[in-house]
């Protein structure tokens, strides 16, 4: 079960209705891959595969304690598809209940497809081995409580401060970062609004009234797509990535919470403010639009259980096309912190 189009994080359609986290079934297990998620926490399968355009493999891992990779953009070939898309922030990659399942599954998926022609070539190694091998000692983790502009929930934060000691205790160092990349929550979402708008806006004079209110909205704000919203967006990304360019000269990796806050409701909506404090625009996806603009692999895994008993994330965002990096830098806070043995349903 998915929300419609994989437009939000909370899943609920009107074929399946509300999908709840097998955590607490008053709250969501997150979008877009909410149902799959849920399924994997549920026990019903090791592995799900999704699509992460902004978040959608990490948020809803992140609401369910699992592991999930967003790869580097093109890493896992896409298509074919019905039409061109100019969609160059989606990518394909696992969620599962292990770094090592995630890993297996890379070995068997990376390489050119001619469907794809954003696909990278094969890296020549296998993601697997890779996880034998160990970051030389003194690798920098850059830690990071907010991007600069996230809305991170107290009890969340302190989770994030403590675990991020694990990479120190290995012989590895932290570096404070300060800041963080342009604030692109409203961009992000009117290019995705304007490419929804091109694939479904013929279908709205007749079919308005089985599409909820909010996915309605979405779609009409694309209608307003101006060339003055396009070339501040590409002005904007391109500060990001320069960002994203300056950050790992000086780092190896980066450390940041997955979502800032715990799961919403499982009807919804997302919180408007944490604590008093206004969230900002697509607040849920705070710590992973940046990384689909830039197309940096990044990984979320359980960090720990919030006040209320809710999973919290850690992401691990890595250099480039280095993937097999981020797996290993997850294998070492796996050994760690080993969260597989601990799901809400026993099996």
């Amino acid at each position: 079960m998915h929300p419609k189009f994989g437009y939000t994080a909370i899943t609920k359609n009107l074929v399946y209705g509300v999908t709840r986290s097998p955590w607490n079934l008053e709250h969501t297990p997150g979008g877009s891959s909410g149902g799959s998620a849920a399924a994997l926490a549920g026990g019903v399968c090791p592995l799900i595969t999704s699509s992460d355009g902004g978040g959608s493999i990490r948020i809803p891992a992140s609401f369910v304690g699992a592991f999930g990779l967003k790869p580097s953009f093109g890493r896992v070939p896409k298509g074919p598809f019905e039409a061109w898309s100019y969609d160059d922030t989606s990518v394909y990659g696992p969620t599962t209940r292990t770094v090592e399942d995630a890993a297996l599954f890379m070995d068997q998926v990376v390489g050119v497809s001619p469907c794809d022609p954003n696909s990278l070539p094969h890296p020549n190694l296998s993601y697997l081995e890779a996880l034998a091998e160990e970051l030389p000692a003194g690798t920098r983790f850059g830690v990071s409580p907010d991007l600069g502009y996230a809305v991170v929930q107290s009890d969340v934060a302190a989770c994030f401060e403590e675990v991020v000691h694990v990479f120190e205790e290995a012989g590895h160092s932290l570096v404070p970062i300060s800041g963080g990349p342009p604030l692109m929550g409203h961009e992000w979402g009117m290019l995705g609004a304007f490419e929804l708008a091109g694939k479904l806006g013929r279908y709205l004079p007749e079919r308005e009234a089985e599409f909820g209110r909010a996915f309605i909205k979405g779609i009409k704000a694309g209608f307003h797509m101006t060339p003055e919203i396009w070339g501040k967006a590409a002005e904007q990304r391109q500060k990001l990535n320069a960002w994203c360019a300056d950050l790992f000269d000086e780092v190896d990796f980066l450390l940041t919470l997955t979502v800032p806050y715990d799961p919403p409701p499982a009807r919804g909506p997302f919180p408007d403010e944490t604590e008093g404090r206004e969230q900002p625009p697509a607040g849920v996806a705070a710590f992973t639009i940046p990384f689909n603009l830039s197309w940096h692999p990044a990984a979320t895994m359980r960090a720990g259980l919030s006040a209320a008993g809710l999973p919290i994330g850690l992401q691990i965002v890595g250099p480039r096309h280095r993937d097999d990096l981020v797996l290993q830098a997850s294998a070492l806070f796996e050994r760690a912190r080993p969260w597989h043995p601990e799901w809400p349903i026993r099996w």
